[in-house]
C-alpha cells in the first residue's frame, strides 16, 4: 500500500468518525432544548386550577351575601282580613303577620288616610293616630289592626298602613307602608285590594 492510498483511507475513517460523532450529539442537543418546555405544562395546570379556586370562592361569597340579605331582612306582611259592617269600609281588620325569621319589637301602627271621597266631600292625609300592635311578634305569628269608623257612604277610598318596628340586631327602628284602595263591588258593598305605595311615601313616624 503506497503513501496516497493510506492518507486517503485516513481522511476516509476521519469523516467516518465526524459523522458518528455528529449523529451521537444531535439527540443530546435537542433533548437539552426540549428540556426547558417540560414545566410548561404544570405551570398552566397549577394556573387553571388557581382561577378555578377563585371562582368557587367568588361565587361562595356572593352566596353567603345573598343568603344573610334574606334572612336578615324584615318581612312584615298586612292582609285585608274581615269587614265586622259591609256597609263601612273603616271597619275591616288588617291582619299583621311577622314573615321574618326573627322576632319584631315594639310593633307599632298607623292607618293614614292618603285619600278619600264620601257624599260630594273629599279628604286627604290625616292620620288616625299611632297604636301599638304588639310589644312583640314571633316568627309566623300575626295579630290584626284596624282604621276608625269615620264616615259611611265612601265613593272610594286609598290609606296606607304605617308600621314600625325594632329588630335585636339593628340599633334603629324601621318603617314599612302598605297601601290599599277601597272599591265598591257588584253588590255595592266595598272591598280593600293592594296598591303600590307611592315612592319615597313618609308615614307619621317621620
Amino acid at each position: 500500500m503506497d503513501r496516497r492510498e493510506r492518507r486517503r483511507r485516513e481522511r476516509e475513517r476521519k469523516r467516518i468518525e465526524e459523522k458518528i460523532k455528529k449523529e451521537t450529539l444531535q439527540p443530546q442537543s435537542q433533548e437539552t432544548r426540549a428540556t426547558p418546555q417540560s414545566p410548561l405544562p404544570k405551570r398552566y395546570l397549577g394556573l387553571a386550577i388557581s382561577r378555578t379556586w377563585a371562582v368557587i370562592v367568588s361565587v361562595s361569597v356572593l352566596i353567603s351575601l345573598l343568603l344573610s340579605y334574606f334572612a336578615f331582612r324584615p318581612d312584615l306582611s298586612v292582609e285585608p282580613y274581615k269587614m265586622l259592617d259591609t256597609r263601612n269600609p273603616f271597619s275591616e281588620q288588617f291582619t299583621v303577620q311577622n314573615n321574618s325569621l326573627y322576632t319584631l319589637y315594639d310593633v307599632k301602627a298607623s292607618c293614614v288616610f292618603d285619600s278619600m271621597r264620601a257624599r260630594g266631600n273629599t279628604f286627604e292625609s290625616s292620620s288616625n293616630g299611632i297604636a301599638i300592635v304588639a310589644n312583640e311578634l314571633s316568627p309566623k305569628e300575626s295579630t290584626t289592626i284596624d282604621c276608625p269608623d269615620i264616615i259611611y257612604g265612601i265613593d272610594y277610598a286609598d290609606i296606607t298602613i304605617a308600621i314600625r318596628f325594632r329588630r335585636w340586631f339593628w340599633p334603629k327602628n324601621k318603617s314599612i307602608f302598605h297601601s290599599f284602595s277601597a272599591k265598591k263591588n257588584s253588590f255595592g258593598n266595598v272591598d280593600w285590594f293592594h296598591r303600590p305605595t307611592p315612592s319615597g311615601y313618609k308615614g307619621p313616624f317621620e
